[in-house]
């Protein structure tokens, strides 16, 4: 999706811009940065400036947020990805690096939400309004130390395009780590036989004793503090 033309011009051209002249500010020196997501347009620019950019697997971080823990990293970040997650927060809260440089789409309320059709993953769960997006980093253990704010810009004729040339959409914050809030915690399993569970299906607690389904298969379910995984359902 990144060789796209419209990745290298107008909005995410200026986008690119606008976010490269804030790491120059706030991250002049070279650094070791995990770059949520598969390689990009943007890793590639961080990576000419200098800085050693590593990005996580590819795989879905709504299943798979420890992609984000990996460690031996100075920055992380993540730059128009979190949209695209169901659940943000674990992934936010398990990242290591005590720095974090973050982008997200900001709610238009002149627009619905960014629906793609080039790539499955290419559509946004969220679009965030400011103070929400500074809440999700408070409760994922992150202080923000600067932020900025623009419009897209786009030159085209009719009413939205020209709400759109005003009206800030993208988000870009700096931010330090001061917590963890998910305590790392001994994660354990158990085998609950479903044939033998009686009980219409609901939805699980955080109890492992009272989990209950009604599929007729047996499921893997592993729990820990603050979190409970989905069960894993197998022959």
């Amino acid at each position: 999706m990144y060789e796209q033309k419209w990745y290298t011009e107008g909005a995410h051209a200026k986008r690119f811009r606008i976010t490269r002249e804030f790491l120059l500010e706030h991250e002049p020196s070279s650094a070791r940065i995990l770059d949520l997501g598969i390689e990009n347009p943007m890793g590639k620019i961080m990576a000419e400036m200098g800085h050693e950019v590593v990005n996580t697997a590819g795989r879905d971080f709504d299943y798979f947020p420890e992609e984000a823990a990996m460690e031996g990293f100075e920055v992380a970040t993540a730059f128009e990805i979190l949209e695209h997650m169901v659940s943000p927060l674990p992934v936010l809260a398990k990242i290591k690096a005590p720095v974090l440089y973050a982008s997200v789409p900001l709610d238009l309320w002149f627009l619905k939400a960014y629906r793609g059709n080039l790539d499955p993953y290419d559509q946004h769960y969220h679009e965030f309004e400011d103070w929400q997006f500074d809440l999700l980093l408070e409760k994922s253990g992150w202080r923000i130390t600067h932020s900025k704010k623009w419009a897209a810009g786009a030159v085209k004729p009719g009413i939205r395009p020209i709400l759109r040339f005003f009206t800030d959409r993208y988000y870009l914050v700096r931010a330090e780590r001061v917590s963890f809030p998910l305590p790392e915690a001994e994660i354990f399993c158990e085998r609950v036989d479903l044939r033998k569970v009686n009980a219409s299906p609901r939805t699980s607690t955080r109890s492992p004793e009272r989990v209950q389904w009604s599929w007729p298969r047996r499921a893997e379910r592993c729990s820990a503090v603050n979190s409970v995984l989905p069960v894993r359902v197998f022959q």
